[in-house]
């Protein structure tokens, strides 16, 4: 009763109280049973006690924004810097949920290659920030070679005196020094495939 004289409303009050947005099912059982109504009612709304008497649940529908990315996936890397560059137009080719952390300028990749066994695996596709100034040891980074054609993923290593080496997880693939390949950009997302 108190909860109704603060002005709660049953699916907030056990949210509220369960310090989340979504409560599992047995914290909605638990108030469920406090407040004498069905589990369904706190969770989704439905299933509403005789005694309530408006439709209205209080639940607010959350809408994620989605980001609308550029796809490429068997292009040369020439070609992949040419339509994913800052002054090219954004295809509507992939989306995601932004929730505000993706880099202005990004793009989707799809893995085409097993370089990156586990990290990237065939088939996955990565989200690839073009800014080349976050890319640090560690990082999977998506690189424009010289001696071939697609571009290649590979993971940055530090070495001494300040260089770097692009190492692939797959062993049948070679290291690349810093002087062969040019990084296009960094993966900040990997989306694998089942």
């Amino acid at each position: 009763m108190a909860a109704l004289r603060l002005g709660w409303k049953y699916p907030t009050y056990a949210a509220h109280e369960s310090g989340l947005r979504v409560y599992p099912a047995k914290v909605a059982a638990k108030y469920a049973r406090a407040f004498n109504v069905s589990p369904e009612f706190l969770i989704y709304g439905t299933r509403p006690p005789e005694w309530w008497d408006h439709k209205d649940t209080g639940l607010v529908e959350h809408v994620v924004p989605v980001r609308y990315l550029t796809l490429v996936s068997d292009q040369s890397a020439d070609d992949v810097e040419r339509l994913t560059g800052p002054e090219a137009p954004v295809r509507k080719d992939y989306c995601v949920a932004d929730i505000g952390d993706l880099p202005a300028f990004c793009f989707a990749y799809k893995v085409a290659t097993d370089e990156m066994l586990d990290a990237a695996p065939q088939g996955s596709v990565l989200v690839i920030d073009r800014d080349p100034d976050t890319v640090k040891p560690g990082s999977l980074v998506l690189l424009s070679v010289k001696r071939q054609i697609a571009p290649s993923l590979r993971r940055v290593k530090s070495m001494p005196g300040g260089r770097v080496r692009y190492v692939a997880q797959n062993e049948d693939y070679e290291a690349l020094d810093d002087t062969d390949a040019r990084v296009i950009g960094r993966a900040v997302l990997v989306v694998r495939s089942l």
